[in-house]
C-alpha cells in the first residue's frame, strides 16, 4: 500500500505531497491540469520511467506499507527493508535516473521485481496484464495456489539453464578427436623434455662457459700467477708487507698488520677458487654437443609454451585439464540431454496440472465476472478463457490462454484488448478485478480514468464496484465522474495555474465544503452520453 507520494520539479509540478488513505482515493481535475503527471509519478516509483523531459535534480518518492507477501518477496530478493514501512525515491538527472531504496542506490530492475504484483496500474487501455494476450493466464493465476506455479517456474528455469549449457557444447566428434590428438602430442612433447625449473638459466650459462673454455683457461692461469703462483705475485708482495709491518708492531702498527694479514687470507681464498674453477673444466666435445642440444630443446619449448620453464610446466597442466574436458565433453552432453528430456516430461506433467487448475479457475471466474457485469449494466456480455495447447512447455505453461469477450448477443467473441467500446472495456476490467479481489495479493490498484466511455447513469454502479474492491485493496482512481468522487475515502484535486507565462500544476486534498463544491462542479459539467 502507498502511504505517501511526494515530488519536486516533476514536469509541471513545482512540488507536491499526497497522503493516501487505505481505501478508495480519488484524483479529479480539469483535462490538462496534470492528473496524468501524477500517474507518471506513480509509474516512476514502480520502476517504469518514461522518456519524460524532467528538470535536473527533480525527484519523486513514495513511502510504502508492505504486506506479508511483499515482505516475503523482499527476503527472497535479499533485501532488508528494516520493517513494514520503506521508502523508494527516484532522482532524475540529464544522463541517468537513480533509484534508491531506504536511501541506498539500487538497480531499477530490483524495484520492478520487488513491486511486481504488489501495485497494478491500469492506465487508459494500457493494463499490461489484461490487454496483453500473452499475459491472460495471470488473471487465472491470481486465484491459484502459488506452489504449483512456483514449481513449474523452477523447473522451467532449470530447463533454460540446461539448454544454455548445451548451446555452449558445440560438439563435432571429428574436431574433438583432432584436438585431443594435438593436445596429447603437446603434453608428450613437454613430458619428454623432463624439465626442471632449477636448470632454467643454468644450461645457457654452462653452454657459454664451455664455448669460451680456452679463453677461460688462459684467463684463470694468468689470474693464478698474478694472485700467488708467480714470484712477483700479489700474495708474495703482501707477504713482504706483513714482514715489514711485523718489525714495527711494537710501535703501535698492530692494526695495520691485522689488515695486511686479512688481505693475504682473501688472496689465498681467491686463489683457491680460481684453481677449483680450472680443475672443474674437464670439457670434451661431446658435452658441448649435449649442452647445445638441450639448450635448443628448451628454447624451442619456450617459443611454443612460455618464456620460462615454470610457464611451460604450467601450460602442461592446462593442457592436461583441457584433455580431461575433452574426454568429459561428450559425456556431459549426453548427461545434459538426459536431464533436458526428464525436465520436459516433468514440465508437461506440471503444465497439464496447471491447465486443470486454470480451467477450474476459469469456470469459477466466469460466473463471478458475469455477476459483476450484470451489476455494471452489461447483462448480455459474455466471456470465455480459451486454451491453446503448445507443442513444447513455455514460460507460462503448456497452453496459451486468451480471454475472449462478447459484449452483445450474436456478435463475435474478441480478445479482451480488441473490445471496441472504451466504456465496455472499462467495466469488463472492473468486473474482472472485482471477481478476483478476494484472491488479490495486491497492495494497491491504480485506475487511470476507468470511467472513459461510461455514461452518467452507470457512474454510481462503477463507483460501488470500486468501493467494493477498495475494501480489501487500496485503490487510487483518476476520474471525471462525480459518483466515484463522492464515494472516495480521500479526495484530491489537481488544478492548473498560469504564472508569468508558465503553466504550473498543484494538487491538494479536498475536505468539507471544498469537496462538496468540487463534486457539485463535476455534476454541473456532466453531459448525457
Amino acid at each position: 500500500m502507498i502511504l505517501t507520494l511526494r515530488g519536486r520539479r516533476f514536469l509541471t509540478f513545482p512540488e507536491f505531497y499526497i497522503e493516501f488513505a487505505p481505501g478508495l482515493n480519488v484524483i479529479t481535475g480539469e483535462s490538462g491540469a496534470g492528473k496524468t503527471i501524477i500517474l507518471r509519478a506513480l509509474k516512476s516509483i514502480t520502476g517504469n520511467t518514461g522518456n519524460w523531459e524532467v528538470e535536473d535534480d527533480s525527484f519523486v518518492e513514495a513511502t510504502f506499507l508492505g504486506n506479508e507477501s511483499l515482505l516475503s518477496r523482499a527476503a527472497e530478493l535479499g533485501i532488508d527493508l528494516g520493517g513494514e514501512e520503506f521508502l523508494i525515491r527516484v532522482d532524475f538527472h540529464p544522463q541517468r535516473t537513480l533509484y534508491r531504496l531506504n536511501g541506498r542506490i539500487v538497480p531499477k530492475q530490483l524495484i520492478k521485481q520487488l513491486l511486481d504484483g504488489h501495485i497494478e496500474i491500469h492506465s487508459q487501455h494500457g493494463s499490461v496484464k489484461l490487454f496483453d494476450a500473452s499475459k491472460h493466464h495471470f488473471i487465472l493465476d491470481k486465484t491459484l495456489s502459488r506452489s504449483l506455479i512456483e514449481s513449474y517456474n523452477e523447473k522451467y528455469n532449470r530447463l533454460l539453464m540446461v539448454r544454455r549449457k548445451l548451446s555452449r557444447l558445440h560438439i563435432d566428434p571429428a574436431a574433438i578427436e583432432r584436438e585431443k590428438d594435438f593436445v596429447q602430442y603437446q603434453i608428450a612433447e613437454i613430458e619428454k623434455a623432463r624439465l626442471d625449473p632449477k636448470e632454467d638459466g643454468q644450461i645457457e650459462l654452462r653452454y657459454k662457459k664451455v664455448q669460451n673454455f680456452k679463453v677461460l683457461q688462459q684467463t684463470f692461469e694468468i689470474l693464478s700467477n698474478l694472485l700467488k703462483d708467480a714470484d712477483d705475485s700479489v700474495y708474495a708482495k703482501i707477504s713482504t708487507v706483513i714482514q715489514e709491518l711485523n718489525n714495527f708492531k711494537s710501535l703501535g702498527y698492530g692494526e695495520l698488520l691485522e689488515h695486511a694479514q686479512l688481505a693475504l687470507e682473501e688472496i689465498e681464498y681467491l686463489h683457491e677458487r680460481v684453481i677449483e674453477e680450472m680443475e672443474a673444466f674437464d670439457i670434451d666435445e661431446e658435452e658441448l654437443i649435449r649442452l647445445e642440444e638441450r639448450l635448443n630443446l628448451i628454447q624451442g619449448l619456450k617459443r611454443k609454451y612460455g618464456s620460462t620453464i615454470e610457464e611451460i610446466l604450467e601450460m602442461k597442466e592446462k593442457l592436461e585439464n583441457r584433455l580431461k574436458e575433452l574426454n568429459l565433453l561428450e559425456k556431459s552432453k549426453n548427461e545434459l540431454q538426459t536431464i533436458e528430456r526428464e525436465l520436459l516430461v516433468e514440465l508437461k506433467e506440471l503444465g497439464n496440472k496447471l491447465d486443470v487448475e486454470r480451467k477450474k479457475a476459469a469456470n469459477y471466474l466466469y460466473e463471478e465476472v458475469k455477476n459483476h457485469l450484470r451489476d455494471l449494466k452489461m447483462p448480455s456480455a459474455d466471456l470465455e478463457f480459451r486454451f491453446f495447447p503448445e507443442e513444447m512447455p513455455l514460460p507460462y505453461g503448456t497452453s496459451r490462454i486468451v480471454l475472449y469477450v462478447r459484449t452483445n448477443p450474436g456478435s463475435d467473441f474478441l480478445e479482451l484488448g480488441r473490445v471496441a467500446s472504451g466504456g465496455e472495456l472499462s467495466r469488463i476490467i472492473l468486473a474482472i478485478e472485482a471477481a478476483v479481489k478476494d484472491s488479490l495479493d495486491l497492495g494497491t490498484i491504480v485506475f487511470d480514468e476507468i470511467d472513459v466511455g461510461v455514461g452518467a447513469r452507470q457512474g454510481h454502479v462503477l463507483a460501488d464496484k470500486l468501493l467494493e474492491i477498495s475494501e480489501g485493496t487500496q485503490c487510487i482512481v483518476i476520474t471525471h465522474l462525480p459518483q466515484i468522487a463522492e464515494k472516495a475515502h480521500r479526495h484530491f484535486a489537481v488544478v492548473k495555474q498560469i504564472v508569468e507565462g508558465g503553466v504550473f500544476s498543484n494538487i491538494k486534498e479536498l475536505t468539507g465544503e471544498q469537496r462538496v463544491k468540487e463534486i457539485r462542479d463535476m455534476i454541473g459539467k456532466l453531459e448525457v452520453r
